[in-house]
């Protein structure tokens, strides 16, 4: 529909630094990038994360637009951590509890649907997976879906309020990407980006009816690293914007349903004024 390309219009200026003006005193996205390093080796020094792999360079033509000053392309892994779900056995499920597994039907773009079907696991092994286990501000990614419909690669954030009265495990075909020293929801929205979002769609296996992401895949995603006080300005303003949008949806679909209430009663008051056939 007209609202979701501008939201989608929404999103491409926020990527390529055109919705919030620049500030010249930000400290560029070289220096987080640093202190991020900085940060990924305290982790592995206190074994919480494992060494990884260097990744490959960044090629041209992965980047579709050109950046603003103090800006960098940068990969998924370089700013956090990434961490694919756990194959739990639906033998071992229960029907309620408070240690919630997440699957892929419960996520929707930037929509949880914890009330879809939940299923649930016992403490024991809730204790045994605590790897698993969603913090808030993690974001969601859905790894499986229909290759022609493109119903995956679906992403929102955890928020405070989805964890109040529940703790959420990850289950296997999503993965978590857990920031450091980034705006998850910048982060989260530039994963929605059309642009950003195709090349790895482009990346994907399977048939047309499964068609499947690999880690190493969302690892390597490319999106562009705004200045870290500009991404919390950024995402002020498209928080902003998408309110607007959905106002503006609802008020066109409330003109629609008015048009069309007043063309049924139009019509029936025509019906119900002609004159009566003579025999």
């Amino acid at each position: 529909s007209s609202i979701d390309q501008l939201k989608q219009t929404i999103l491409q200026l926020a990527v390529m630094g055109k919705l919030v003006p620049q500030d010249p005193t930000d400290e560029p996205a070289s220096e987080l990038l640093k202190n991020i390093t900085e940060e990924k080796e305290q982790l592995i020094k206190d074994k919480k994360i494992k060494k990884q792999k260097p990744l490959p360079s960044i090629e041209e033509r992965e980047k579709p637009f050109p950046l603003p000053k103090g800006w960098q392309w940068i990969k998924l892994s370089h700013v956090s951590i990434l961490h694919g779900g756990n194959a739990y056995k639906s033998a071992s499920f229960q029907n309620q509890g408070e240690l919630q597994v997440v699957r892929l039907g419960n996520i929707r773009p930037d929509t949880f649907r914890l009330d879809s079907k939940p299923v649930y696991i016992p403490h024991a092994l809730a204790e045994e997976t605590s790897e698993y286990e969603l913090q808030s501000n993690d974001i969601v990614i859905t790894m499986t879906g229909t290759k022609g419909k493109k119903d995956y690669l679906y992403s929102l954030c955890v928020e405070e309020k989805n964890l109040l009265e529940r703790r959420l495990f990850l289950n296997q075909r999503l993965t978590f990407v857990r920031s450091i020293k980034c705006s998850s929801q910048y982060l989260n929205l530039s994963l929605k980006e059309s642009r950003l979002l195709d090349q790895v769609y482009e990346k994907s296996t399977g048939t047309a009816n499964q068609a499947n992401i690999s880690s190493v895949a969302l690892m390597n995603w490319v999106i562009p690293l705004p200045p870290k006080k500009e991404q919390h300005r950024i995402v002020a303003k498209v928080d902003e914007l998408m309110i607007l949008c959905d106002q503006l949806k609802a008020n066109l679909n409330k003109a629609q349903e008015t048009q069309l209430n007043l063309t049924e009663t139009i019509t029936s008051q025509c019906l119900c004024d002609k004159p009566a056939e003579n025999n």
